[in-house]
């Protein structure tokens, strides 16, 4: 799902968004996590302007109002869906490919996060492992696989259903188990697909909590 962002130089970020102070963050697999990819190093000290991005997913119903004013592409449909599932109109909106999420933030004159924002936004400034903290994910802080999908209830929840997994920066974070989407920066990582893709077990770290615009 996409989240929706504003200009760099953004001080007084719109309603429905937060700021995300210009300054440094460490980027990429930090010391302590044992679980670090090839493609997630080395890290590195990066430097970031301010920037704003929203608190939560882009929801269905808000992605709907894309697509009736005609400006989005209509999303797949499927099992795992929630465009063409009654009820979830406050669930994060997935199963949109990369172009169809760019689209979206277009439309509210905003873009995607490249991936460094996404990660700082994440992170925040002390080089924390996931958005809450360094302590293992557990369905008391994100919607994961865990009892099976989406923590026994078969799917994603409304956006917003986990204050405990909020981030520093980020007044309401949450990952449902929903495509991912996110731009990566020129400089990121080496090897950093410019893809979406699906995350079914356990977070390993903010790079695998990508969703939103900015």
């Amino acid at each position: 799902p996409p989240r929706t962002a504003t200009p760099s130089t953004a001080t007084n970020p719109p309603n429905g968004m937060v700021l995300v102070p210009a300054g440094s963050f460490s980027m990429g697999c930090v010391p302590r996590d044992s679980s670090c990819q090839s493609d997630e190093q080395p890290s590195r000290e990066v430097h970031l302007d301010a920037f704003a991005i929203d608190k939560t997913e882009v929801t269905v119903a808000a992605y709907r109002s894309c697509v009736d004013a005609g400006d989005c592409g209509v999303p797949m449909t499927g099992s795992s869906c929630n465009w063409s599932e009654p009820g979830r109109e406050q669930h994060p909106i997935n199963c949109v490919d990369w172009k169809q999420a760019d689209t979206y933030c277009r439309s509210k004159k905003k873009r995607l996060p490249t991936q460094a924002e996404w990660e700082k936004a994440a992170r925040g400034p002390d080089g924390r492992i996931y958005p809450w903290g360094n302590q293992p994910p557990s369905c008391e802080r994100v919607v994961m696989f865990d009892r099976g999908r989406g923590c026994g209830k078969g799917g994603t929840w409304p956006v917003g259903s986990k204050p405990a997994g909020k981030t520093r920066r980020l007044a309401r974070h949450r990952r449902a188990l929903v495509v991912a989407v996110a731009h990566p920066a020129p400089t990121a990582y080496s090897t950093w697909p410019a893809t979406s893709g699906s995350w079914r077990g356990r977070p390993r770290s903010p790079r695998d909590l990508k969703a939103r615009c900015r």
